[in-house]
């Protein structure tokens, strides 16, 4: 293994001292067209890896094997809560081991694997991806230590106009540390920065807002736990839904009475909890954020929602030609309350008694 690596150190080093590149134009999509994610992970570990057994980590020194890997949304993740990069897909893992760009990452798996570009005329390697990630999630259990909140704590709530009253109201806790037991192992972690618990008993989802994008969130939840939905009204004339436990608090903290929030965009619950939910409210508005993820998503789910009650459901989005900001969140943290209030009028987004 150590002597692969020296080749393809050296093999990088000479393309940047003499400008040699070797063009390749397979995108990550294509490459898993031949091979598989764990033929790929393969690679970095030197040898064949078992998505069911723990390892230890090649990316730092490690002793101990308390790293495992998860299929979470169609990728195998590599699962490391003793490095600051707490997980990696097959590609990350790669570009970290060689120290190299995605590009040069997946020139050195093309050259592993002999891949060329007539890839995409192999029959794709088939992986029961979705059924594995219903299981991981099933067994992996979350708990967590509360702690009192602090200034620290505030500080960051503050910003959007959330309150320590409104933090408890929704049964939301700072996290002194939290322990994942997976596959019979388990790993406490106690987090180095800003950690919070939004509860969905017996399950959870921790919130890390300083962490890297990839990896603010640990959930054990799936699209059917739906935040707030308990204190929903028991009919009404409208009702508000958003995709962040901030963006619902923002939102009736505006005035906005029913409101709750999706585990992310993508997230289609059951059709039994969408009917009931259409049954309820007369008018159903799904406020996403403004980008790609945010229209798409809130589109897809109006119109599934429209085909149980036609003409029940519609989504709004912030304005993006006087605003930059994506969410009600970011909103109210850049213009204010009131500005946040004339806005959600615009767009048909009234408060409780309108």
């Amino acid at each position: 293994m150590e002597k692969r690596v020296f080749i393809y150190s050296l093999f990088l080093y000479l393309q940047t001292m003499y400008g040699y590149e070797e063009y390749t134009k397979l995108s990550p999509e294509q490459v898993l067209q031949k091979i598989s994610q764990e033929q790929i992970f393969g690679l970095v570990f030197g040898h064949p890896i078992n998505v069911d057994e723990h390892y230890q980590s090649p990316f730092r020194e490690d002793n101990n094997p308390n790293c495992w890997f998860e299929w979470y949304e169609g990728k195998l993740l590599f699962m490391d809560f003793g490095d600051v990069t707490r997980h990696r897909s097959c590609f990350k893992a790669v570009m970290d081991k060689y120290n190299v760009t995605l590009h040069s990452a997946i020139k050195i798996i093309c050259k592993h694997f002999n891949l060329s570009d007539d890839v995409m005329d192999y029959t794709p390697v088939e992986i029961a991806q979705k059924t594995i990630v219903h299981s991981e999630k099933a067994r992996a259990i979350i708990d967590f230590t509360p702690r009192p909140f602090k200034k620290l704590d505030m500080k960051y709530w503050s910003m959007f106009l959330i309150t320590e009253d409104n933090l408890k109201e929704d049964n939301i806790s700072a996290v002194e540390r939290f322990s994942i037991i997976n596959k019979g192992r388990t790993k406490i972690i106690t987090p180095f920065n800003l950690c919070y618990a939004y509860p969905f008993f017996p399950k959870v989802k921790l919130y890390l807002p300083n962490n890297n994008p990839d990896f603010r969130w640990i959930t054990n939840c799936d699209e059917n736990d739906i935040g707030n939905i308990k204190n929903l009204s028991s009919s009404g004339r409208q009702l508000i839904i958003t995709k962040s436990y901030k963006d619902h608090r923002v939102l009736k903290n505006v005035g906005l009475g029913d409101v709750v929030w999706f585990q992310n965009e993508t997230c289609i619950p059951d059709k039994s909890i969408c009917t009931d939910l259409i049954n309820r409210f007369e008018n159903i508005i799904f406020l996403y954020d403004n980008d790609k993820q945010g229209i798409l998503g809130s589109e897809k789910l109006v119109g599934l929602f429209n085909t149980v009650r036609a003409n029940c459901a519609k989504s709004v989005h912030l304005p993006t030609r006087k605003y930059k900001w994506k969410d009600p969140a970011d909103f109210i943290r850049r213009e204010g309350r009131q500005d946040l209030i004339k806005v959600l009028k615009k767009i048909g987004v009234n408060g409780k008694n309108t």
